[in-house]
């Protein structure tokens, strides 16, 4: 179940759920290098998200086309 409750976790941080103070608790337990963790998990997570959605609308849009 550690995997599980850790899956869940990190994709409710990535949608933007609260993940901030996330990072505030994680950064007081364990350092700095956490705010760099942070960082990086939430621009790639959202860069996954926004070419997610680019692939889908530019599908529909070849789908209207042909």
């Amino acid at each position: 179940t550690t995997f599980y409750l850790a899956f869940s976790f990190l994709f409710r941080c990535s949608t933007g759920e609260d993940w901030n103070n996330v990072m505030r608790d994680t950064v007081q337990a364990t350092g700095v290098i956490a705010y760099f963790y942070w960082i990086l998990f939430v621009l790639a997570t959202t860069f996954i998200i926004i070419n997610v959605f680019i692939a889908v609308i530019s599908e529909a849009f070849d789908d209207i086309a042909n």
